[in-house]
């Protein structure tokens, strides 16, 4: 388990790159809590910092957090965008492997989904 804080004052000269925002998305705990207010500022920081658009291992992050809060359809729209990014490689992640591919190819979701 890595962990990861960041405490940055001026995210427009700290340098912050993509990789950052991964580490912080790696080390959180979906099991025992959910930082709402950190995933939040991670999305709203990185999309200011142009680091969102073509990075298919955010997009996905953000859809692990949407599908955990039963953001369906957040987590669609996300999945939808990292799906139309060419030629991109999607990280060795426990953490994607746990909380995103195997809630998506199993029935967990299929009984909050109303019809």
């Amino acid at each position: 388990m890595k962990n990861v804080y960041l405490d940055i004052l001026d995210y427009q000269n700290a340098g912050l790159t993509a990789d950052h925002i991964l580490a912080v998305f790696e080390a959180l705990n979906y099991d025992s809590c959910i930082d709402h207010g950190l995933v939040e500022h991670l999305g709203a920081t990185g999309s200011k910092l142009g680091l969102l658009g073509q990075n298919i291992n955010i997009k996905l992050h953000q859809a692990v957090y949407y599908i955990k809060i039963k953001g369906y359809l957040s987590a669609v729209d996300l999945l939808k965008e990292a799906a139309s990014i060419p030629s991109s490689k999607i990280a060795n992640s426990e953490l994607l492997k746990q909380h995103l591919f195997s809630a998506l190819s199993s029935d967990e979701i299929e009984g909050d989904i109303k019809t």
